[in-house]
């Protein structure tokens, strides 16, 4: 803010939202205290009658001793609960709250999804076909929550396209560098490939022998999608678990010398 110039500005915005959480604030603890204090005065109240006619009871010989004892504690196990109920109500909305998010988020519709009568990709060394693809990245309202993004609306707007009719085919064996800018459309092509998003146009096919026999990776299976194809991302991510679990987030039945394979393959050196 010190450098955009406006520091007075965000200051008092600032105090205003501020001011509105200290009256929220304060508006909840009086309610709370006022509930508390006055069942605490219905409960004191309540003993005192009970020991007062109890104890009158007691004396003329209408009422056991005993018996206005049992009562009074009686008295004090239906109160406490009670006096417990004046925090329920907090917890409650919290829960509320958070389980509208969470299903807000559970009923969200992926963006890709596996065809019924998708097929699997045959095993084996594939080749991989890109056939006049066409592509821009989806509005924001289609892949996310205004919830998630902290913001009222999301955009609605659809990308500008980032692929104009890219075609190229790379046989088995073959390799083949993408080399380009910034923003150039490498990493979509491998998104688009691994089928992280489906092109708007063309068609990206894997297998087959000759130009346009492959199968579309549209309707393959994800199991075999996955099962061929693997994806180094730039940045590498480690889950808060163990290296172990790390290293079998894709095969969970791995044992520990495919493990220690796969850190060699790696080029991990001790």
């Amino acid at each position: 803010m010190k450098l955009f110039g406006r520091p007075d500005e965000e200051s008092r915005e600032f105090g205003v939202r501020a001011g509105r959480v200290r009256d929220i604030g304060v508006r909840t603890a009086m309610l709370q205290f006022t509930f508390v204090t006055a069942l605490t005065l219905v409960s004191a109240l309540a003993l005192a009658l009970v020991y007062g006619l109890g104890g009158w009871l007691a004396i003329g010989g209408q009422l056991a001793a005993g018996d206005v004892v049992v009562l009074a504690l009686l008295l004090t196990r239906l109160y406490a609960p009670l006096t417990a109920l004046s925090n329920a109500r907090v917890e409650i909305m919290s829960a509320l709250v958070s389980f509208e998010r969470v299903f807000e988020i559970l009923d969200l519709k992926p963006l890709i999804q596996q065809k019924p009568d998708a097929v699997a990709i045959p095993p084996g060394n594939v080749s991989v076909e890109f056939d006049d693809v066409r592509f821009a990245y989806p509005s924001a309202d289609k892949v996310s929550l205004a919830s998630l993004e902290e913001v009222s609306t999301l955009d609605t707007r659809g990308g500008e396209e980032v692929l104009h009719g890219i075609s190229f085919r790379v046989e088995p064996g073959q390799t083949v560098a993408l080399v380009g800018s910034s923003g150039a459309g490498k990493s979509t092509i491998a998104q688009l490939l691994s089928r992280l998003y489906d092109v708007d146009s063309g068609a990206v096919r894997l297998g087959g022998t000759l130009p346009g026999s492959g199968l579309d990776v549209r309707d393959a299976t994800f199991d075999s999608l996955r099962d061929t194809l693997g994806m180094v991302t730039q940045d590498g991510h480690l889950f808060h678990e163990s290296i172990a679990s790390n290293l079998r987030l894709a095969r969970p039945d791995a044992t520990e010398e495919d493990m220690w394979d796969a850190i060699r393959q790696a080029a991990w050196k001790p």
